[in-house]
């Protein structure tokens, strides 16, 4: 036999009649064999109807439910309580496993579900940067975006010391990954001549999703604008860029004043291609992409 349930309540007491776990077979079916203990920690607060009267919080007796919820299982049962009764303010159940059971108004309700999947500290950064892309880096805090992931603060901290930790972050995740990885891609091949080399690096820059590439350049360079740590690291982010290409033009043969003035034009119009997405169409950009491609392999010693 499965014991009932009794349930407390403020201000008056409830009575879950046995039917409403003895469903026995309807329950069994459900959740499995009944053996670990489920504690119902009964705790609600008080409220007055008198605004004057402070609130308080009170306290119930614990109750237990014998159960187990087979792994994996994502099932729900309920039955309605007696009638003449008062309702219950819904209250958690703690269920050894980590899984979430709870009492609602009118009704004994069990259910379990999945564990959820532990964020991680790439997951707040992705959120992250989604907030300074689609509104600015005054966005980017730590209550906004825990509440849109729907988590608390506590796993935020989990990851990161302060708010400070997660834009270095943003900003350390832009530099890898728009810069250092393909500087590394590139490098890993020895068999590229400087010709290669230069077009592989027009063509990674291309490959790129272009809007979104285009969009996270635009919000971090508009944040440098106010912000002296997003300035540093972008100036720092800049520099390797046009020193990698000026390395590539003079391992190639090409003289040192025209490396600089070639990587400088072509840098210069990818940051600007970036601001003029809605204006230029594809042909166009595939032209001035080629163009500059051309001349800087023109500057090569015979020509890479």
């Amino acid at each position: 036999m499965v014991p009932g349930v009794a349930v407390s309540c403020a201000g008056g007491a409830i009575r879950a009649v046995s039917s409403a776990i003895a469903g026995s077979l309807e329950l069994a079916r459900l959740a499995g064999t009944y053996s670990s203990v489920c504690r119902i920690d009964s705790a609600r607060r008080a409220q007055s109807s008198n605004p004057a009267r402070p609130r308080r919080r009170a306290l119930h007796a614990s109750r237990y439910v014998v159960f187990r919820i087979p792994e994996g299982s994502h099932r729900a049962w309920s039955h309605p309580m007696n009638s003449g009764g008062r309702s219950c303010d819904p209250t958690r159940v703690r269920q050894r496993g980590g899984q979430l059971g709870a009492i609602k108004k009118k009704a004994a309700v069990v259910t379990t579900s999945e564990p959820k999947r532990q964020l991680t500290r790439e997951d707040w950064i992705d959120a992250a940067t989604k907030r300074l892309v689609n509104m600015s880096v005054e966005a980017v805090r730590v209550e906004p975006l825990a509440a849109e992931i729907g988590v608390s603060r506590g796993s935020f901290y989990w990851h990161f010391k302060s708010r400070k930790d997660l834009l270095e972050a943003i900003l350390g995740r832009w530099r890898e990954n728009q810069t250092r990885r393909i500087v590394e891609r590139i490098k890993q091949d020895r068999r590229l001549g400087a010709r290669e080399q230069l077009s592989q690096l027009r063509t990674l820059r291309g490959n790129r999703r272009a809007d979104d590439a285009a969009a996270l350049e635009l919000a971090i360079r508009a944040w440098a604008r106010r912000d002296k740590l997003a300035k540093r690291i972008v100036s720092e982010v800049d520099r390797e860029r046009l020193e990698f290409t000026i390395s590539l033009m003079v391992e190639g043969g090409a003289g040192e004043a025209d490396a600089q003035s070639l990587a400088l034009l072509g840098y210069a119009y990818t940051i600007g291609e970036s601001l003029l997405q809605d204006v230029i169409t594809q042909e166009q950009i595939a032209q001035c992409r080629g163009h500059i491609l051309d001349q800087q392999i023109g500057a090569l010693k015979d020509g890479g």
